[in-house]
């Protein structure tokens, strides 16, 4: 009774939480809508099955939404007080378009309906996080060296000469029945 009544943050990334309902509202969001459940799985490349209780998601895909929206949260974080970005409407626009075909290349037909429909079936605080997100995380590409190739070797060599330069970020995730 106490985790279902707790007001405790479902998600908290350096100050930021999301709200345990919240969270919990957006896994049954993926859990009951197939075709979100399936775009998600192929973009997550884990299985975002429906859980044992109502409303739920196994616990491979509950940890791969987590991990999506703290991923999501830290990019958003990171641009507004490194850049001071907020998107506009024109980058939330181009951010709807490159996330519904980044859905729809990770799924490659395989999902039922559109990657806008996909989208459009999330709940709003849901679906405006993704956009945000995905808004923060191509604005964040655009600032980043280009003479430096985004290939592995290349950025370890860069991370190497660059120690200085990375903070470390500790994640800590507690999995509850």
């Amino acid at each position: 009774a106490f985790g279902l009544s707790n007001a405790s943050s479902g998600l908290n990334v350096n100050g930021a939480t999301l709200s345990a309902s919240t969270f919990r509202s957006e896994l049954a969001a993926i859990a009951t809508t197939p075709n979100t459940q399936c775009y998600f799985s192929y973009l997550a490349q884990v299985g975002m099955t429906p859980g044992a209780g109502g409303g739920s998601l196994a616990a491979t895909g509950a940890a791969a939404w987590s991990n999506l929206r703290v991923e999501g949260i830290a990019i958003v974080q990171y641009v507004r007080v490194k850049f001071r970005y907020l998107p506009d409407a024109a980058a939330l626009k181009l951010a709807t378009s490159s996330l519904e075909g980044e859905l729809a290349q990770a799924a490659a037909s395989h999902c039922p309906g559109t990657s806008a429909q996909a989208l459009d079936a999330m709940p709003s605080e849901m679906r405006t996080a993704e956009i945000t997100a995905q808004a923060s995380s191509l604005y964040l590409v655009s600032q980043l060296n280009s003479t430096i190739p985004l290939n592995l070797a290349s950025m370890q060599a860069y991370y190497q000469a660059h120690r200085a330069s990375y903070d470390t970020i500790c994640v800590s995730v507690a999995q509850v029945p």
